[in-house]
């Protein structure tokens, strides 16, 4: 992950964890999440680089 505003990690991963617990890692939508997040994807990809590195970070 790239430093930045860490404010907004607590809500991707609670978003995150929703989606993916709702839906699956196959059919979880990162940008479902980013919405429920409130976030751009621009800033979910400034900190992963995509869905399985989510996953992954959610998941350790």
């Amino acid at each position: 992950m790239s430093v930045a505003d860490r404010s907004i990690d607590p809500r991707i991963m609670e978003s995150a964890k929703g989606e993916f617990l709702q839906k699956g890692f196959l059919d979880a939508s990162l940008q479902e999440i980013c919405k429920n997040a409130g976030v751009t994807t621009g800033a979910l990809y400034k900190r992963f680089k995509g869905k399985e590195e989510l996953f992954c970070a959610l998941v350790e």
